[in-house]
């Protein structure tokens, strides 16, 4: 054999030898001195590519997005401005209850004895003016005659200017015995939602504990307090509206921004957006979760 043969027999035995290595490796994965296989396939590609984008695209939220909680346009604690034991609550926790209503009545018996004292004073005293301005207008038209001194006209001037001014002293007595009356029946300041309860027939009460009978809430309209990022602080501005939805109700309304605090919190570097929605019909309640969407930023 020659040379060159014999070196064309050396290499097809280095390419086989080469070739049971490879195909050794391939059947035997848990060899370590080897590098693993490269994992050839691939992912198939959705059938339609566009319309798979298209739907990831329109998931999308548009707008800017706002977070918050609802709450009362304005709340109110029931406070008595007289002393005394209730007599009656005429009103839940969960009523609805107009502007002026009659919520709690106080014993008014105690009341009802000082206006009639207050009265009798002041009849009293509108009595003793009533002479005194005679007698003052009898010695002012003998006076100037000499028939009586003139001192015994000053007293009798003094008298009656003393006695009318005890009348508007007894006038104003009868003033407050009658407030101290209507006082006794704790009236809703406005129209609203009573939000609690807290006294029952038999209890005492009175002005220098401050005792508080329940509370009650304005929610029509019901504010939203939403939180806006800083940057969109010269963005939003009052006027604008927005698409408003309560994942607890699963309702999507449409709210006004009624004012914009302009202050950022330095901890979560927002300010708070508050808007209005309409709630005539009661449906909504104060502290439900609210999501809000701008239409664009700034509202326009």
């Amino acid at each position: 054999m020659n040379t060159t043969n014999a070196l064309k027999v050396t290499l097809l035995f280095t390419a086989a030898l080469g070739a049971a290595a490879c195909s050794r490796a391939e059947a035997d994965p848990k060899r370590p001195d080897l590098p693993p296989r490269p994992d050839k396939r691939v992912q198939p590609l959705p059938d339609n590519l566009a319309a798979a984008e298209g739907q990831a695209k329109s998931a999308l939220p548009r707008g800017v997005g706002l977070t918050g909680r609802t709450r009362a346009h304005r709340e109110s604690a029931l406070a008595t401005t007289s002393s005394g034991r209730v007599a009656q609550v005429l009103f839940e926790a969960g009523d609805f209850v107009k502007a002026g209503q009659v919520l709690v009545r106080l014993d008014a018996e105690l009341a009802k004895l000082q206006v009639a004292q207050a009265k009798a004073a002041l009849q009293t005293v509108r009595t003793q003016a009533a002479g005194a301005l005679r007698e003052r207008k009898r010695l002012e038209k003998v006076g100037p005659e000499g028939a009586v001194p003139r001192a015994d006209v000053d007293r009798a001037v003094t008298a009656q200017e003393t006695t009318a001014a005890q009348v508007a002293q007894a006038e104003a007595a009868l003033a407050l015995a009658e407030k101290g009356l209507a006082d006794t029946a704790i009236r809703a300041p406005f129209s609203g939602l009573i939000l609690a309860r807290n006294t029952d027939e038999g209890e005492w009460v009175n002005t220098m504990s401050n005792a508080v009978v329940g509370r009650l809430a304005d929610i029509d309209p019901l504010e939203i307090a939403l939180e806006a990022p800083e940057h969109l602080l010269m963005k939003i501005h009052e006027g604008d509206t927005m698409k408003v939805r309560f994942a607890a109700t699963g309702q999507t309304v449409d709210a006004k921004v009624s004012r914009v605090v302009r202050a950022v919190d330095p901890r979560t570097r927002s300010f708070e957006v508050v808007a209005e929605v309409k709630n005539a019909d009661r449906a909504l309640a104060p502290g439900l979760f609210a999501e809000a969407r701008l239409t664009e930023e700034g509202g326009k």
